[in-house]
């Protein structure tokens, strides 16, 4: 993956943060370590949370799928899901090509687990998307 479009991974889940008025310190906490692990310079973040930029969507059916699942990871990780959020989240989905109902689908079953996650092979499953 691209330094660009780690980039952009990086702006949409601050975009999806944004989604319900205000970003709490959890949020935050959550794209400084997504930004660790993608190998981000703090910098690059600092400049995220200042520019908005026309979101790209990912080419890849697996890439926009992970991406609305990271999505939805924020959306839960301050444990408030507002309205606006689901909104933006099926919004985004549907901008990306993917099916809403799958998205409700997603969220049911990221409830559903203990730990609020999914492997990849759950997300394809929901998606209805064979792996290459």
């Amino acid at each position: 993956m691209s330094p660009e479009e780690k980039l952009e991974i990086i702006r949409q889940l601050y975009k999806m943060s944004q989604a319900d008025g205000k970003i709490k310190p959890v949020e935050y906490s959550f794209l400084y370590e997504m930004a660790l692990t993608m190998e981000i310079p703090l910098e690059k973040l600092e400049e995220i949370f200042d520019i908005e930029k026309q979101y790209q969507i990912p080419k890849e059916t697996a890439e926009r799928i992970i991406q609305i699942y990271r999505l939805a990871l924020i959306m839960k990780i301050d444990k408030d899901i507002a309205d606006a959020e689901i909104t933006t989240l099926k919004t985004l989905a549907l901008q990306m090509g993917l099916r809403s109902d799958a998205v409700d689908n997603m969220l049911k079953k990221m409830n559903n687990s203990k730990s609020s996650t999914l492997d990849f092979k759950e997300l394809l499953e929901i998606f209805n998307v064979t792996e290459n």
